[in-house]
């Protein structure tokens, strides 16, 4: 009996096709580059700060009136968050807060590391994993319980 195959076709799985180690090095080259890049850690505090700023604002706005103006839009090509369900309470609040950390991980991964080699691809592949692992991770649950929910 072999382990190997089982093992690689989970973690295939698991990293949407992309190399284990790859994932490792890419992860590792940013995290050193960022442990001696004070501005960009400064950078990224305050971009923090001010998102959550922005969220904590959107969250008064929406409460007082539910078509208020969101914090942040997705990309044009984003349909993530097209369905009206996401537009309604607790959801929006939901991808207003994915979207702001959408932003800041761009920002956390663009510019650190060796003269930014591979970071787009980790921020891609950051995207896909996600995407991948919301749909993948799915638990199912009666009409019922679900009706009035954001469609994936």
């Amino acid at each position: 009996m072999s382990f190997d195959r089982p093992l690689h076709a989970g973690l295939a799985r698991l990293t949407a096709g992309v190399s284990p180690a790859a994932l490792s090095l890419a992860w590792a080259d940013w995290a050193q580059h960022l442990a001696f890049s004070p501005d960009k850690q400064l950078e990224l505090g305050h971009e923090a700060s001010r998102n959550w700023l922005r969220l904590f604002e959107y969250c008064q706005r929406a409460a007082l009136d539910p078509e208020c103006e969101t914090c942040v839009e997705p990309a044009p090509d984003d349909k993530r968050f097209a369905a009206p369900g996401w537009q309604r309470w607790p959801f929006n609040v939901t991808h207003q807060a994915f979207l702001l950390a959408q932003q800041w991980w761009h920002t956390a991964t663009t510019g650190v590391g060796v003269a930014g080699v591979g970071i787009e691809a980790d921020s891609i592949g950051a995207r896909s994993l996600g995407r991948d692992s919301r749909r993948t991770k799915r638990i199912p649950s009666s009409r019922k319980a679900t009706a009035g929910l954001p469609s994936a």
